[in-house]
């Protein structure tokens, strides 16, 4: 009985006999629902614990610890002790497998003693070491992206689109039209209806195009007298009036190809070099005398003559390059001289800017009032103010812009119109 005593602890308040699965310090009585205190004795011995192995490492004890460590994770004694070697900072062995469930050791293991690392086993470590963790991170990161249930994305989405982290070009092509339409053309304009119009030099043939690039009609501008004109200039008013400089004048043509009038200036006898349109689709021309402005019926409204560009420039101006601005402005750079030089709609000089400029084509504005200029290896874009943004590489003849910006480039390297969508400004004016 007295025996039997030892084996059974009783509830002392009604004699019932308890079951003890608990390490807690009280237990309750089912009987009487009593609180019994529970000799230490008596209580059932903690659960192994991760802290209780790394204790035992720590303390030396390696084998009781691997033991521990090997029942708690399934992991074989042999890795088991890897790890436990590892918690008390011993790190000359390395693991032979990675296999679950729990293998006794057949034989007790020795006391560890560090081994001296023979040369080369650094390498051959650091590669074992590697295979384990690819092996674990490839076991458990599916299995953690599943318990999460995360999604990987089919596409990068900051490299493309509104959120990309990548640059976003000024000028991006859009549309080509082929070479096999054009023969060597020299000249663009857009009108307000989008339509694309090229000029070519050895047949004087005007080409229109829509904007997506369909040859909708093509004719052939010649002079009154029926001569050929191998021309390399012409301008679109926003109407759709084509404008091609001649020997005599400008010939004025509409779209179908009927010439309409010859602008022929009557005050002086001016040679006309070049021309630009400006705003309400006035006229202005570069002529042996300088920049002028027409009238609708050809004559002189504003003369900036070479004299005046001299002075300003400090040299002779040549004939270079025009244009203007959405104000009425007038920009000129000379083929000698070539700062652009500003002039207003009333011909006083108000200032200048100079660039890495080779040879001035065409001086031209978008819709955003940022100054291109046309060069011969590329297209160099400032704002308002002439401060350099960007630059469109190609070679070409000239360039427009329709009602929604798009800018229409003319290659001289492959006669190619090609399209362009440009940058929108940050902040828009």
């Amino acid at each position: 009985m007295e025996s039997q005593s030892l084996k059974v602890f009783k509830c002392p308040s009604c004699g019932a006999p308890l079951d003890l699965k608990t390490d807690a310090s009280t237990t309750k009585c089912p009987y009487c629902n009593g609180t019994v205190v529970v000799p230490e004795s008596l209580r059932t011995s903690k659960p192994a614990s991760l802290s209780d192995v790394t204790r035992l490492a720590k303390e030396g004890k390696l084998e009781e610890a691997a033991r521990m460590y090997s029942k708690i994770t399934g992991l074989t004694y042999e890795n088991a002790m890897f790890s436990v070697k590892s918690m008390a900072g011993i790190r000359n062995d390395e693991p032979t497998a990675l296999f679950t469930g729990y293998q006794a050791p057949s034989q007790p293991q020795p006391v560890y003693q560090p081994a001296v690392r023979v040369g080369g086993g650094s390498c051959i470590s650091s590669i074992i070491r590697f295979v384990v963790v690819i092996a674990i991170l490839g076991s458990a990161v599916p299995a953690i992206l599943g318990a999460l249930q995360l999604k990987l994305p089919t596409d990068v989405p900051f490299l493309t689109g509104e959120n990309s982290i990548l640059p976003v070009p000024f000028a991006k092509e859009v549309l080509s039209v082929s070479s096999g339409v054009l023969k060597d053309p020299r000249a663009i304009g857009v009108d307000g209806s989008g339509n694309v119009l090229t000029l070519n030099y050895n047949d004087s043939k005007v080409q229109i195009f829509d904007s997506q690039g369909n040859n909708t009609s093509e004719f052939t501008a010649t002079e009154s007298n029926g001569t050929d004109l191998n021309p390399d200039n012409m301008v679109v008013g926003s109407d759709g009036t084509i404008y091609i400089p001649g020997f005599n004048g400008i010939l004025v043509y509409n779209q179908s190809g009927e010439l309409l009038r010859e602008l022929i200036n009557k005050e002086d006898l001016f040679i006309i070099h070049s021309i630009s349109i400006g705003p309400n689709n006035v006229l202005y021309a570069i002529s042996n005398e300088g920049v002028i402005r027409l009238n609708a019926d050809g004559s002189t409204d504003l003369k900036i003559t070479q004299e005046t560009i001299q002075e300003v420039s400090g040299q002779s101006p040549g004939l270079g390059a025009m244009g203007v601005d959405a104000s009425g402005n007038i920009y000129f750079s000379g083929s000698i001289n070539k700062d652009v030089l500003k002039f207003s709609p009333s011909g006083e000089f108000i200032d200048s800017f100079s660039g890495d400029f080779d040879s001035l084509r065409q001086i031209t504005f978008d819709n955003y009032g940022r100054i291109y200029v046309v060069d011969f290896f590329d297209v160099k874009v400032y704002d308002a103010n002439y401060n350099f943004i960007d630059q469109i590489d190609g070679a070409f003849w000239g360039v427009d812009f329709d009602s929604q910006n798009f800018m229409y480039a003319l290659d001289t390297q492959s006669d190619n119109v090609i399209k362009y969508e440009l940058k929108v400004p940050d902040t828009q004016p």
